[in-house]
């Protein structure tokens, strides 16, 4: 979870950090911020989720906070000219539009489900 590798530092600074993970992969993000918070390696309200739409989320940044994103380059020019994000001198930091690794295992070979899904995926670009 990037999440979690990009809150790292802020959490040691005792920054709390507020993921707000794309649709199709918040309830995984959802189980592993539940996890975090239940193994109680934390301090209390170190991590907070909001799944769904951030809707007005960026009208209320000020110029303190600190605005992490790993995603589509579109979104990413949306948050970089959102009136407030600019009116305030937000920091940004934008990790837009990254390639991303599959590893697979020796036993995922051609003809198999698993390489054959892959390759869908990959043509599908």
């Amino acid at each position: 979870m990037g999440a979690v590798r990009e809150g790292c530092a802020s959490v040691t600074l005792g920054v709390p950090v507020v993921v707000k993970p794309a649709s199709p992969t918040a309830w995984l993000t959802h189980r592993m911020v539940e996890d975090l918070v239940k193994a109680n390696v934390l301090p209390p309200g170190a991590i907070s989720i909001i799944c769904g739409s951030a809707r007005d989320l960026l009208g209320y940044v000020q110029e303190e906070d600190i605005v992490s994103f790993t995603g589509s380059a579109e979104t990413a020019a949306r948050i970089r000219s959102h009136a407030n994000v600019l009116r305030r001198s937000v920091r940004v930091n934008i990790e837009a539009d990254s390639i991303n690794s599959a590893i697979l295992g020796p036993d995922c070979t051609p003809g198999t489900e698993l390489f054959d899904l892959l390759v869908k995926k990959l043509s599908a670009r």
